[in-house]
């Protein structure tokens, strides 16, 4: 199983690109986990696509840590992992400087 599509709102085109044709947020359950998540609409193939950046999820992962962690990978990543059981949350204000410090 790649995903599993569980809910999925309106699609929007407010922020659509030259990419991206429309926007829209999904409730998806993944192999390791599930969240609510964005996906974008590419305009040359009309397929949707899951961006990680923004969500809430509740993922088991190999990586074990305990506590809070920020990394910044195609943008802002906030998650508090218990071992091997990682929450991401989305930062307030849509990102955050412990992620990805100004320079």
């Amino acid at each position: 199983m790649k995903e599993l599509l569980l809910w999925k709102g309106a699609a929007t085109t407010s922020n659509a690109t030259a990419y991206v044709d429309a926007h829209r947020r999904v409730l998806l359950l993944e192999p390791y986990g599930f969240g609510l998540f964005w996906q974008y609409k590419i305009r040359k193939t009309g397929e949707w696509s899951t961006a990680h950046t923004g969500a809430y999820s509740v993922h088991i992962t190999r990586h074990w840590h305990l506590g809070p962690e920020h990394v910044y990978y195609d943008g802002p990543h906030c998650l508090f992992s218990l071992g091997f059981l990682h929450v991401q949350y989305a930062p307030r204000g849509g990102w955050c400087l412990k992620c990805m410090p100004e320079e």
